[in-house]
């Protein structure tokens, strides 16, 4: 049984899937999970058209067996929401070709209906957070968890912690241009460009503990590398 997500932290959910039977099965764990959805669909069309678009903080989609119109599909629903989160949950694998024209268009997780209903839940949250791909077996794209030095690790945590770089070169005992060195590596390692969303992408890929890391970045501008 999937706990329920904690105070808070329910999502609006839309169901895109050719299938009804098994649409109506995500519904279930979905809801159970304490999410809400607020809108289902049989095709991309249909979606596009249905006002519950507009309100979903994530569209679960599956586009069918032969999905020919990738970046317009996937332009269709960003029109109607374009801050929403697109996860593919997909029968089989996508080929090669489909899911580098998706994985350039922006979605943000892809996977497969033989994932656990944990496994789907824990894709929607990461995608929500990081902007993360997240791939089914035998798939040919990969993102690998990255391997930050020691270092590397101490600066993220004091970044997520808030400290500007001048301040946590005090507090490591290493020079500021240090600092900002050793950001860049971890922007490189992580797949972002500033502090914020370092953060994020750290988060999601588990590389802090839980408690290490704020709700949300401190208030003000975030400093550049």
């Amino acid at each position: 049984m999937t706990s329920p997500p904690a105070h808070g932290d329910g999502r609006a959910i839309f169901l895109i899937d050719g299938w009804s039977a098994y649409r109506r099965s995500l519904r279930l764990f979905v809801e159970a999970a304490g999410h809400r959805v607020v809108g289902e669909a049989d095709s991309i069309s249909a979606a596009a058209a249905h006002v519950g678009l507009g309100a979903a903080d994530v569209v679960i989609l599956d586009p069918g067996w032969e999905w020919r119109d990738v970046r317009a599909d996937l332009g269709r629903l960003r029109h109607v929401n374009h801050a929403v989160a697109i996860v593919l949950l997909t029968a089989t694998p996508l080929a090669t070709d489909v899911a580098r024209r998706a994985h350039g268009a922006s979605v943000d997780a892809q996977l497969t209906k033989e994932a656990s209903p944990e496994e789907i839940l824990a894709t929607v949250a990461i995608a929500l957070r990081g902007n993360l791909i997240v791939l089914s077996r035998g798939h040919p794209l990969h993102w690998e968890r990255p391997n930050l030095t020691r270092r590397e690790h101490e600066i993220l945590t004091l970044v997520a912690k808030g400290f500007p770089n001048h301040v946590i070169g005090e507090i490591l005992w290493i020079a500021e241009h240090s600092v900002r060195f050793q950001l860049v590596s971890v922007f490189r390692k992580l797949g972002v460009r500033d502090r914020a969303a370092a953060v994020q992408r750290a988060k999601a890929f588990g590389l802090l503990d839980p408690w290490e890391w704020p709700d949300s970045p401190p208030a003000g501008e975030w400093p550049q590398a």
